[in-house]
């Protein structure tokens, strides 16, 4: 379905109602042109018969071949025969003008025009107009040629003049909503506040206010989300840090001995890093777009086999095989977030895999692609989980930094690409040379 723009639709109703209102006043100027005939005739019909009525006596017949175009005579005996082959005496009405078309006896086009009026004494008086298309002079042809041209160059004008009228209109009324859209267009952050301009109509301008107060609200709500997230994350930094400190303090001070509580405080400690690595990952999402973090030289092989190793323990209790094809590959990156996404990537794959195989692959080129069985989708009363709230991160984060990522779903394998773009090689620095 083709979807009009307001413009668009505004120009097609102008033009619907100019060639609305140009065919109405045709058919009006037709109708008009066949009454005004149909008037005339009985005009000039009406004031014969006042002057000749009284001079026709009742007893005896009366007729004038030619009154001003037409004839008169009493009786319907004393009318034409091709008149009275078309029309017998019950069907001709009194005060009614008949007009006759293709009449036998008469040239092609020819028209007669007859009426019946009564005198005081009640005798039929019948008056009769024939036109033939002879009759007609070059002079009066010729009038009739201006007056169809004369007729013709005021259409013409007519409709150029409303064409422009409508023109203008559309101009005039479409700028506003133009001048609106790139109004909003140019909005930003730092132009946000500033008063819209006049855009002349009092409903554009209320649309206006609508649309700034809308992103006011909109940028309001980001603000009071970035700061949650910034305070938050900054809030929860002291108490993972005292957990994490008093962890190391009982594990220095427990019984080697005692398993079930070394296996207590590894779970807490794993639970304190993944909140650490959340906060963290959070505060990043928080800060402003303008802030560029150090980059460094990152090995994301290296990094990638610490951030497996670190892990494992998701995947200590269950039948998983983790094959890794790592190509060397050392870029220059900002540190922190290439850590957080990767080991987000990481961690997803090894919490969200109930059995199976963990594929991790790097390219030299800074691609990483993650895959892992999902062997519970054959169960169709379980409801996919995906990757998390991780791969929601994952996302912000490259798009935050430009870095190409993807991920995709079959039957049974989850599968997650990162690129890291825009990246540069770092080159390793070249040997000295030895005199």
């Amino acid at each position: 379905m083709i979807k009009l723009s307001l413009r668009q639709y505004l120009m097609l109703a102008l033009l619907g109602m100019l060639v609305t209102v140009i065919l109405s006043y045709t058919l009006i100027a037709d109708s008009y042109f066949k009454n005004g005939i149909d008037t005339l005739n009985r005009f000039i019909i009406r004031d014969l018969h006042a002057h000749y009525a009284p001079l026709i006596d009742a007893n005896q017949p009366y007729s004038q071949p030619e009154l001003f175009g037409f004839s008169l005579t009493t009786g319907y005996d004393h009318l034409p025969p091709y008149v009275k082959e078309r029309l017998a005496a019950d069907e001709i009405d009194t005060n009614q003008l008949r007009i006759l078309l293709n009449v036998p006896g008469l040239p092609e086009g020819g028209v007669v025009f007859l009426m019946k009026l009564l005198t005081p004494a009640k005798q039929e008086v019948f008056y009769m107009r024939q036109v033939e298309p002879t009759s007609m002079n070059s002079a009066n042809e010729q009038d009739i040629r201006n007056s169809m041209v004369r007729l013709m160059l005021i259409s013409i004008t007519a409709l150029l003049l409303s064409l422009t009228i409508l023109i203008m209109l559309y101009s005039v009324i479409s700028r506003p909503m133009q001048r609106l859209i790139e109004w909003a267009r140019k909005l930003s952050s730092s132009t946000i506040d500033t008063p819209h301009p006049d855009f002349l109509y009092s409903d554009v301008n209320r649309l206006a206010d609508l649309v700034q107060s809308s992103l006011q609200s909109a940028r309001d709500s980001l603000t009071r989300e970035h700061e949650f997230l910034r305070h938050a994350s900054h809030e929860l930094r002291t108490p993972l840090a005292v957990i994490s400190s008093n962890l190391q303090l009982l594990y220095r001070f427990s019984p080697p001995e005692n398993e079930v509580c070394h296996n207590a405080l590894a779970r807490i400690n794993r639970a304190t890093d993944n909140m650490n690595q959340l906060s963290e990952t959070l505060l990043w999402l928080s800060r402003d777009d303008a802030y560029q973090p150090e980059r460094k030289q990152v090995k994301l092989d290296e990094m990638i086999t610490e951030l497996i190793e670190a892990n494992r323990y998701l995947i200590a209790a269950k039948e998983i095989q983790v094959k890794t094809e790592l190509s060397p590959c050392t870029r220059e990156l900002p540190l922190v977030p290439c850590r957080i996404v990767l080991s987000n990537l990481i961690r997803n794959a090894c919490q969200h895999t109930p059995g199976g195989t963990i594929s991790i692959r790097l390219t030299a080129d800074a691609a990483v692609e993650v895959r892992n069985d999902r062997p519970d989708e054959q169960n169709p009363s379980r409801k996919p989980d995906g990757f998390g709230l991780g791969l929601q991160l994952v996302s912000k984060l490259c798009n935050r930094f430009a870095w190409s990522f993807s991920h995709a779903q079959s039957p049974q394998q989850w599968t997650a690409r990162l690129v890291f773009l825009g990246s540069r090689v770092s080159n390793p620095p070249a040997p000295l040379s030895r005199a």
